[in-house]
């Protein structure tokens, strides 16, 4: 594999008057798996697409360290960029094997060695006894292994994957997901993974670019992301989120939930946490149970203060609608917004 990093740099994709990919730039370092995540029709499966060579560049380059491999001018064609694509319906051949399906990728190879190298990323797929047998033989997460394996054989630049985990129950899901991130650690290639989940991005990605109306509203780690969102659009990409408003002086906010220090002008304030960032707490702002939702080990309780409602994590049976209570917001993980 190359040690070489992919580079975007403002990607832009028009379609008549809409825009679906704007200004996108991202970096894919070798051995690191980027999540792209953003809801259904944000634009990420275009950026994928013009990535691949699969849809032209209205503005911006891609570049393979320093080497030009798509502009507006002039692009690389598809088959010689070394960019693998697994699709979302993983797209095997349904006339050929397992392992011709892999060795596809590999004409350039005299047809001994091709099999040869097929069968070896069976192997580190985890289904080197399989290639004999024919793709509607498979499960869904075989298929993917052997779709995944078909672009890595050819010793790719970069892989990309388009929501790989959407046709797969929850239990086929976490074990393949374990599989497909081992695996692309191990081939130490620079890897993209488009999903709409934020489970399956966080899990696996070492780095996360969140994405919305064909923009990135955010780019870090999952936990800088997570942790930190720079806007209440970012923050609801990675899950539940609480608002309070507040007033801001003196370098702090005043909230029904309690005070948090907060640097800017003053004036009124947005505060989000999480809700773990709530809980039941003795030395706590007296709340009042409003209701009270069963979540198998957890249950999601709203309160109320001052007019405001909030959610918080509690133990199944610790509160029952209309109990007082009291509340502690832990400010160090509350984020002010203007």
């Amino acid at each position: 594999m190359t040690a070489e990093p992919l580079i975007c740099e403002d990607l832009t994709r028009r379609f008549g008057r809409r825009t679906a990919v704007d200004g996108v730039s991202l970096r894919l370092e070798p051995g690191r798996i980027t999540a792209l995540l953003g809801p259904s029709g944000c634009g990420k499966s275009t950026l994928l697409r013009m990535i691949a060579g699969l849809e032209p560049l209205d503005g911006g380059v891609i570049r393979h360290g320093e080497t030009l491999i798509a502009s507006t001018r002039r692009a690389v064609p598809p088959e010689r960029r070394r960019i693998g694509l697994v699709f979302q319906d993983h797209a095997l051949f349904p006339h050929l094997s397992v392992i011709d399906n892999v060795a596809f990728g590999l004409a350039h190879l005299p047809r001994a060695a091709r099999r040869e190298q097929a069968a070896h990323w069976l192997e580190r797929v985890g289904i080197g006894d399989r290639g004999g047998d024919w793709p509607h033989q498979l499960s869904g997460g075989q298929q993917q292994r052997v779709a995944l394996a078909r672009a890595l054989a050819p010793e790719p630049r970069a892989i990309l994957l388009d929501e790989p985990f959407s046709s797969l129950d929850a239990y086929l899901r976490a074990e393949v997901r374990e599989d497909l991130a081992r695996t692309l650690k191990a081939a130490g290639v620079a890897a993209l993974i488009v999903t709409h989940d934020a489970r399956d991005a966080m899990l696996m990605a070492d780095d996360l670019i969140l994405m919305d109306q064909g923009r990135v509203l955010q780019a870090g780690s999952p936990e800088d992301c997570y942790a930190r969102p720079v806007s209440l659009s970012a923050a609801r990409l990675l899950g539940d989120v609480e608002v309070a408003m507040g007033d801001r002086a003196g370098g702090r906010v005043l909230t029904p939930w309690g005070e948090v220090a907060s640097d800017g002008p003053e004036g009124p304030a947005h505060v989000m946490f999480r809700p773990e960032a709530l809980s039941l707490s003795a030395d706590g702002l007296e709340a009042a149970v409003v209701s009270v939702a069963y979540a198998g080990d957890q249950a999601e309780v709203d309160v109320e203060r001052q007019g405001a409602r909030a959610t918080l994590l509690a133990a199944p049976g610790a509160v029952r609608v209309g109990d007082a209570v009291r509340v502690r917001l832990d400010v160090a993980r509350a984020v002010t917004l203007d």
